[in-house]
């Protein structure tokens, strides 16, 4: 299980990094193009749906490494089952809310795909955009799940 899920981990970090890369290229050739009169019409588009995904596989990863937003005076409560808890709470909320974005998520994807809609100026099928949603969903879930091993029932250590 540790492999599968390092592997998970660093195809994650990858296609991350390069969205970043090539959007932040995009984003350059665009506004100096922009600025010499010859703008493409896809750049702001593709850059937009590039940010979309990367917030979802960046959620994920944020699940597990415990990066997203917390409460600093209750994580300094000292006592390892009020910690635990808190883990506990905070690991069920994420996974009813990453439950939640699957299913509508998934609904809204299958939507898009059988009614064949667009992109405007790509022309690309609009749900490749809308499965970034049902995937950082299940990915989030695969991670939650790897952080309750590790923090509730301590019988797994997560690894970089």
């Amino acid at each position: 299980m540790a492999v599968i899920l390092k592997t998970i981990v660093k195809v994650e970090k990858v296609i991350l990094g390069c969205f970043i890369l090539l959007a932040t290229g995009i984003i350059a050739y665009d506004v100096i193009a922009r600025r010499l009169g010859v703008a493409p019409s896809w750049g702001e588009e593709i850059v937009r749906y590039m940010m979309i995904w990367i917030t979802f596989l960046g959620s994920a990863l944020c699940f597990r490494r415990g990066a997203h937003f917390g409460i600093d005076v209750i994580r300094r409560v000292p006592g390892e089952k009020f910690q635990k808890f808190v883990s506990l709470f905070v690991i069920l909320t994420g996974a009813v809310f990453s439950g939640f974005l699957l299913y509508y998520g998934w609904k809204y994807t299958s939507f898009a795909y059988f009614s064949n809609q667009k992109t405007p100026a790509l022309g690309w099928p609009i749900f490749l955009v809308y499965m970034s949603v049902p995937v950082g969903a299940f990915l989030s879930e695969v991670h939650l799940l790897e952080v309750f091993l590790n923090d509730v029932l301590g019988i797994y250590k997560i690894q970089e």
